[in-house]
């Protein structure tokens, strides 16, 4: 199913917004797939606010 193509740059945009990040890895090979790579930050403890 064709799309529009804005998926991956609008998530990218989220994770930014977030202090994170997304990435792709293909080997480039067609139907062999790839790797989505989604990177968010943990939420600072309760220890760490008050230090």
């Amino acid at each position: 199913v064709p799309g529009t193509g804005l998926g991956l740059a609008i998530a990218r945009e989220i994770m930014q917004l977030h202090q994170g990040d997304i990435w792709v890895e293909s080997e480039g090979v067609p139907g062999k797939g790839a790797a989505f790579t989604i990177w968010l930050p943990l939420p600072k403890t309760e220890a760490q606010h008050s230090s």
